[in-house]
Formats: structure tokens, sequence, C-alpha cells
């Protein structure tokens, strides 16, 4: 009985939700979200192993945390380094962001590095992912997922779908208005967090360049049209970068050195 009272709360919450103008979701409140994510971590491990240096993993976390202080939404961001040939950058539901040693290598700067997780926190801070599972997954599925993950019963039957949820997220392909968007907010957090801008312009010319040989991972989730450089090139002159904003730093290139 308590257990069907639960459900009936979470429902008639979710309910509440749809009728409020400007609710951030009727679906999945970002409490759920970051439970997801949390939850789909070991997963994303399966395949990408956490990178076994202490100093990089620390590193990534320091400029990670740095662009994310100006998040708007309450998530708990993390940031790590897993071991990939691939040259990929990634985020789960509710804050979890990967960046691939394949990735790291290539990069030039700090800045750049800078770029990279901007625009993975962008997906994370505008919804991208949570909209994805809303529209794939439905009411019913979310409503059992958010009362498992609230530590509810029934596990078995939610938890056997996480690896398929994983999967599903690891080959998301976001919209060109998601893309657009995670680019323009993720160049406006790189300035707040006091990094140049032009760094993001500088990783799409980068990958632009790899296309033309062995096109990135990266790209097949991202893709990379010209249209999306020229308007991010936009953002970057209106907002008109200026004063003394980090380009790059020799701990970027200390890092670099350690990572094999």
């Amino acid at each position: 009985m308590l257990k069907v009272k639960a459900i009936l709360l979470i429902l008639l919450t979710f309910i509440a939700g749809c009728a409020t103008v400007g609710m951030e979701s009727a679906f999945l409140p970002t409490e759920q979200e970051v439970r997801l994510g949390q939850s789909l971590k070991d997963e994303v491990f399966k395949k990408y192993p956490l990178y076994p240096n202490k100093e990089a993993q620390a590193y990534l976390q320091s400029v990670g945390q740095r662009i994310a202080r100006n998040k708007t939404r309450p998530i708990p961001y993390e940031f790590y380094l897993v071991k990939s040939d691939e040259v990929n950058a990634f985020a789960l539901p509710g804050g979890p962001v990967f960046v691939t040693t394949g990735l790291f290598k290539r990069l030039s700067s700090e800045s750049e590095l800078a770029a990279v997780l901007g625009h993975e926190i962008s997906h994370v801070e505008l919804r991208h992912h949570a909209k994805f599972l809303e529209k794939v997954y439905g009411l019913n599925f979310l409503l059992n997922l958010a009362y498992v993950l609230s530590g509810g019963g029934a596990r078995g039957e939610v938890v056997a779908q996480l690896g398929s949820i994983s999967a599903n997220l690891l080959a998301l392909k976001f919209s060109r208005d998601q893309e657009s968007e995670a680019d323009q907010n993720g160049i406006k957090l790189m300035l707040q967090a006091g990094y140049d801008p032009y760094g993001m312009i500088r990783v799409f010319e980068m990958f632009k360049k790899m296309e033309k040989q062995r096109p990135p991972e990266w790209l097949s989730t991202h893709p990379l049209p010209e249209s999306r450089i020229v308007e991010a090139k936009r953002t970057v002159e209106m907002l008109r970068p200026s004063g003394a904003l980090i380009t790059d730093t020799e701990e970027f290139h200390r890092i670099k050195r350690l990572v094999n």
C-alpha cells in the first residue's frame, strides 16, 4: 500500500508540473536526472576505463569546475579522463562529463580543453539528454525510473535497461539547433570563466581538418557543418571578448606530457 501511495504521489507531482508554465521538466526533475547519470557511470566505464593518473584527473576536474561554477542548474558536475584512442568527449544527464585520452592529446591549449568541456556542460545545462529520454522512453518508464532511483522496489526490471539507455545516450545525435545552443552557451561559459572563447573555434578547425582524413568519433554525434562554425564565430564576435583571457597554460602542457 505504501508503494502504491508513493507512485501516486510521484504521478500527481508530475501532472501538477505539466500545468505549471516555466517548470524545467514535467517528467524528469533535476534530482532524478542526477541519479540517472550516476547510475549510468559504471556502464560508461566498462567501455571507457578511467585513466589511471591522479594528477591528470585532478587537472581535468579543476578546469571543468572552473567552467561549471557559472552553471544555472543545481548539477554536481564531475569530469573524467578516460582511456581510449577515440577522439571524443561526451556527457551523461545530470553532470558526468568524459574526455578521452585520444581527444586530450589532440588539443593544443587549455582554452581548447575549456571549449570542449563548456560545450558538453551546456548539453546538460540545456537538458538535451533529458529531453531525449522523455521523448524516447515516455512517461510510464520515467515514472518507474524515478521511483526506483529514489530507493523504491522493482530495481531489477529498470536496472536491466540501464545498459541500453547508456548506449543510446552515447550514440545520441543532437539536433542542429541543440548543437548551436550548446556552442553558444559553451562560449559564454568559457568567457565567464576567463578563457579565450576563440578556443572553441580552434577546436572546430581541428575537427574539420580531421574530417578530411579520418573523422573523429566526436563528429558522429556532434556534426559540424560550416554554418555551425560561422554561427560560433558570430557569437564570439558579438560578445567582444577583451582583457587578460586565458589562452593556454604551462599546466596543460605538463599534464599533456603525462598522458600516453
